[in-house]
């Protein structure tokens, strides 16, 4: 039965990557097989500096695990950001379409970060006589940062080029608040009684998911309103490039003409 469990367990907090990497023809991309790669490296990077950074400033902190202790592991994040924009800064990331670049970086960085906080403690708890409910909370919670990891890098991106607009900046730093602190605490604490059977964990996981999925569309209008202004601006770029051609073109011609 334990059996069982795990290959459930591990079914629904990968098989959502599959089909979203495989439904956008990823996996036949060749730039976004080698991006998968170099996320590995960066996450791997980052996760090595967040233990080093975690060890040096909470010495003597996790006596008791209290609220201060959990909010304080939970800021090491700003790790994980600095190394989705390391990515995206990357010269090999420029060679891929916008979308498939985001998608990408979002879903290779989730998998990863599944591989590390899911799959491990799945396969020791697949070994055990009993499969724990607490897999299942963590299932629930995986698909929930699968759309964080791709709403994360969307707005990393769009902070990344300054998004125009006072509004539109603090509304993409607000999500991004979100996306990168509040939603790993909130499941932390969640997810603090996670070895007993209670329905109001599943209620939390399941709102916390709904939560995300929402906030995770409006990320996704943003982002297009920001490469609708993109588009927009380049191309009233191009027009006035081409205005100030022609009229050099016709100041030579009169230049010619008084000439003749």
């Amino acid at each position: 039965m334990a059996l069982f469990h795990f290959v459930n367990c591990s079914l629904a907090t990968f098989i959502p990557y599959y089909i979203i990497y495989d439904g956008f023809k990823l996996s036949k991309n060749v730039g976004a097989t080698k991006l998968f790669f170099l996320v590995c490296f960066y996450y791997i990077i980052s996760q090595i500096l967040k233990l080093f950074a975690l060890a040096f400033c909470s010495i003597g902190l996790f006596q008791s695990m209290n609220l201060f202790n959990i909010i304080f592991q939970e800021s090491a994040n700003i790790i994980d950001l600095a190394g989705i924009y390391y990515i995206l800064s990357h010269k090999h990331t420029n060679s891929i379409n916008l979308n498939e670049r985001i998608l990408s970086v979002g879903l290779s960085w989730g998998f990863y970060e599944s591989l590390a906080t899911n799959f491990f403690p799945f396969l020791i708890g697949g070994k055990s006589l009993e499969f724990s409910l607490k897999y299942i909370y963590r299932s629930i919670s995986a698909n929930t940062f699968l759309f964080s990891n791709l709403s994360k890098t969307c707005l990393l991106f769009m902070w990344m080029k300054n998004t125009s607009g006072k509004t539109k900046i603090n509304g993409v730093n607000s999500l991004l608040v979100y996306f990168t602190f509040i939603l790993p605490l909130v499941n932390r604490i969640i997810l603090i009684n996670e070895e007993s059977f209670r329905s109001d964990i599943f209620i939390q996981l399941l709102f916390e998911f709904a939560l995300t999925f929402i906030l995770s569309i409006i990320t996704k209008f943003i982002f297009n309103s920001h490469l609708n202004v993109s588009h927009e601006h380049k191309n009233a770029t191009y027009s006035d490039d081409e205005i100030y051609q022609v009229s050099k073109d016709l100041k030579k011609k009169d230049k010619k003409k008084k000439k003749n």
